[in-house]
């Protein structure tokens, strides 16, 4: 894999985007870097750990590390080669848990969603870039895409607005402001956000966070 990866193509006028990859860390920052085969190689989620069997310095290492790995960014293999996520990609992967996905509700690894996260990495640090704009096919994943990302930005700076749009308002709160409070509540304590409840009940129709930041 090269160190620059191009996203996005025209058929009429080609407008490409090129996104730069981060320099691999040491091995033992890469996961499953230690396992073996080949085959046996590939993304899986990682779990967190018991805290009632972790001292006090051992867990303030797992979430900096955690923290960290959401901010920035990690490394896994993937059948001898070495795979990018960005930190919204990990959170969405690893933190994000959906009301309607199979399983345990945690999102399955897929290529194009990686480049996806890629994209919009490159639309929040492209400071002359107002946006971006998909165009896709159904069941493609993107409506938990736009959650994570929403949760991601609001968490990760201070004053930041968040809307979701969809065909009607109703749709909206059905399809992604619902969701959006499912994942916040299932989210590990180290990872979910103080929002305000004055009533005491959860938030129906806005979210707000406080002012603390997750990173």
């Amino acid at each position: 894999m090269g160190n620059i990866i191009q996203l996005g193509w025209d058929n009429y006028e080609p407008e490409v985007y090129r996104y730069k990859l981060p320099n691999l860390p040491k091995d033992s920052e890469i996961i499953g870097f230690d396992i073996r085969k080949k085959a046996d190689q590939k993304w899986v989620r990682q779990r967190v750990p018991d805290f009632k069997h972790m001292n006090a310095r051992e867990q303030m290492l797992f979430i900096e590390r955690e923290q960290q790995r959401c901010d920035e960014g990690v490394w896994f293999m993937s059948n001898g080669e070495p795979i990018y996520l960005t930190g919204m990609n990990y959170e969405h992967l690893n933190y994000n848990r959906f009301p309607n996905f199979e399983g345990d509700g945690y999102p399955a690894f897929y290529d194009a969603q990686r480049l996806d996260f890629y994209f919009r990495e490159l639309l929040m640090k492209t400071p002359t870039v107002l946006g971006g704009h998909w165009t896709k096919g159904r069941r493609f994943g993107l409506s938990s895409e736009e959650i994570t990302n929403q949760l991601h930005v609001a968490t990760h700076d201070f004053n930041m607005n968040c809307c979701m749009v969809s065909i009607t308002e109703d749709k909206a709160y059905e399809t992604l402001f619902n969701p959006l409070m499912y994942v916040v509540r299932n989210r590990p304590a180290f990872l979910k956000p103080d929002f305000y409840a004055p009533t005491g009940k959860e938030p129906q129709r806005v979210l707000e966070f406080t002012t603390k930041r997750l990173d």
